[in-house]
């Protein structure tokens, strides 16, 4: 009985001390601006208008190996969007759309990274836009990582994912543009990020 439990108590120790280890912060990443992109599209009565974000950042933390360290924790300057059109982009600057002034941040924090396959995951997290926050799932890509071919210091990872936005979730804008069929309702979102962290 005693040999039963001293067992029972190491494995209990092995198994917290694998779930400590698993906790631990992944390897962290920074954002490589130049060659990372947030673009979006929203239906305009038949066309699909195309935009961007300019300004972001945030933390990142990501390993394959130890996902309950990992975490994307993004942030969005919304007066940074960019339509390509002046008038356009300060008409969604305005309090008819993303209120830029009142809130000027967009943010998404994971709150669990689960594996789907060797390269594809689900992320977890909280949306924040407008002042709504919301739980929502997203699929991410993981395209992996290698040494910089201009930096044999640095390392290089890539990542991508997509997202549908349903607007009228986050209050997004007067109904009267979607009942007119000015717009659509969904914004569809994508992310392309090459982050790099020191070898």
């Amino acid at each position: 009985m005693k040999t039963r439990s001293a067992l029972c108590v190491i494995c209990i120790l092995l198994c917290a001390l694998s779930q400590a280890e698993a906790a631990q912060p992944a390897r962290e990443f920074v954002f490589d601006p130049p060659h990372c992109a947030i673009t979006f599209k929203v239906r305009h009565i038949f066309v699909e208008i195309p935009g961007r974000f300019a300004e972001y950042g945030g933390t990142v933390r990501f390993d394959p190996g130890n996902l309950a360290g990992s975490v994307f924790d993004v942030t969005v300057k919304a007066a940074s969007l960019d339509t390509f059109v002046d008038k356009r982009n300060e008409h969604l600057r305005s309090p008819d759309f993303f209120d830029a002034a009142k809130f000027p941040d967009i943010s998404f924090k994971s709150s669990k990274i689960q594996r789907v396959s060797a390269h594809e995951f689900t992320m977890t997290g909280t949306l924040t836009l407008k002042g709504v926050s919301k739980v929502i799932t997203l699929p991410l890509t993981y395209h992996g990582m290698k040494i910089h071919p201009m930096d044999p210091k640095v390392e290089v990872a890539g990542f991508s994912a997509k997202l549908n936005i349903f607007m009228p979730d986050y209050s997004f804008c007067d109904p009267k543009w979607s009942e007119m069929g000015v717009l659509g309702q969904n914004a569809l979102v994508e992310i392309g990020f090459e982050l790099a962290s020191p070898r």
